[in-house]
């Protein structure tokens, strides 16, 4: 058996004894990994994982879990589906951008981004708003504009097994923003000498509004010296 385990460090780097989140209560974790790390305003911490349970988990400042917020994914979703969640982003309002692999959150049907509110509850109106939005695009990361509105970075579905990476932006309510873009979506072919498969895994925002995307091209090639890292910047369009 193995346990999900959390650590933190005092200011000089030595182990922080009054913080007790590597026995999580005993609850038993398959192929578990901690994907990303958010520590709240209040001293709460969140905790994303891949794990084949509770995928989210909300931690109290002294390590424990707080069972208000623990997100049980793998149980939800179609018989043999599996999810993850990789990412989470505080807006200023308190509510949390959620993005992950899954179909359903919490007994809703929500495909890579949910929202909750600053009690853990789903927020409905943006998950409508959203499900209406995300087709065939896969969602690699998230980063929240100071207006408000919501950068995600990743990847769409080209045609003839080829995906191109992409940007899109959605206004703070979950509607695609039509000032953006293609009617929200700027999709970049970053290799055209290949025939092969470009995406984003990372996206920030500089201080002059432009966005600049990371990734690679050559997704899943054959050759070795068909992967390339790729940096793109676009325009607060874009463009």
């Amino acid at each position: 058996r193995r346990y999900f385990g959390l650590l933190r460090l005092n200011v000089d780097g030595s182990l922080d004894s009054s913080f007790h989140c590597y026995d999580m209560e005993r609850i038993d974790y398959n192929r578990c990994y901690v994907d990303n790390v958010l520590a709240l305003p209040d001293g709460k911490i969140i905790i994303t994982s891949n794990t084949a349970e509770y995928c989210l988990l909300r931690l109290h400042a002294n390590g424990s879990l707080d069972k208000a917020l623990c997100t049980d994914l793998a149980n939800k979703q179609s018989p043999g589906g599996y999810a993850s969640i990789s990412m989470c982003v505080l807006q200023p309002d308190g509510k949390l951008l959620v993005k992950g692999n899954f179909t359903r959150f919490n007994g809703y049907a929500a495909h890579s981004l949910v929202r909750l509110n600053a009690d853990g509850s789903m927020d409905e109106a943006f998950l409508q708003a959203v499900s209406r939005s995300i087709t065939a695009e896969e969602i690699k990361r998230v980063t929240i504009q100071p207006d408000g509105k919501i950068i995600v970075a990743g990847n769409t579905f080209s045609g003839g097994a080829r995906y191109h990476a992409a940007i899109a932006r959605y206004t703070a309510d979950g509607h695609l923003d039509e000032s953006f873009g293609s009617n929200g979506i700027t999709t970049t072919d970053i290799d055209t000498h290949t025939n092969l498969s470009d995406t984003y895994y990372g996206v920030a925002l500089q201080a002059d509004g432009k966005i600049l995307a990371c990734g690679q091209t050559g997704l899943y090639a054959i050759k070795l010296t068909d992967e390339k890292m790729a940096l793109v910047r676009y325009d607060q369009n874009g463009a």
